[in-house]
């Protein structure tokens, strides 16, 4: 999706809390404007909401390994360390196998905002989960091609 630099759009994908009457729910995460947001920061927002549909026992599984890095990194100082591209990797495909369990149990809609101010992780994750989409997710991208540099 492509919008004016003059446009300020609504909130495209406030987070969505999945409920019982819901046949399908939204994950959303952006980048903001900043140079100190933490790597791969709209994945860690996204991924944090798909993991709260899930059950107890399945996001203690899910936090173990790459899932619980790329989460805990959020609150530290450091960025998550994705030092080659096999770490990068299997952290990707389990990403993607997240997102495919939780969507076995209702379709997902995952919004990731602001892509022209993502960092490269960010990017690079993105286009790996559309390469391996998996059934009932709908991954939508909102960008600006001329949007205001990062404060």
């Amino acid at each position: 999706m492509k919008r004016p630099p003059t446009w300020a759009p609504p909130r495209l994908g406030q987070p969505v809390k999945p409920c019982s009457e819901c046949e399908n729910w939204a994950a959303w995460g952006n980048n903001p404007p900043s140079a100190g947001t933490p790597a791969m920061w709209p994945w860690v927002q996204a991924i944090g909401t798909v993991l709260q549909a899930c059950s107890q026992e399945a996001q203690q599984r899910w936090r173990t390994g790459e899932i619980g890095h790329l989460l805990d990194s959020a609150a530290d100082e450091l960025p998550p360390q994705l030092p080659d591209s096999g770490v990068r990797f299997r952290l990707f495909e389990r990403v993607t196998a997240l997102i495919g369990e939780a969507a076995a149990a209702r379709p997902i809609v995952l919004i990731i905002d602001d892509l022209h101010w993502a960092d490269l992780p960010s990017l690079e994750l993105f286009g790996h989960v559309v390469t391996r989409l998996p059934e009932s997710i709908t991954l939508v991208g909102a960008l600006r091609d001329r949007a205001p540099a990062p404060q």
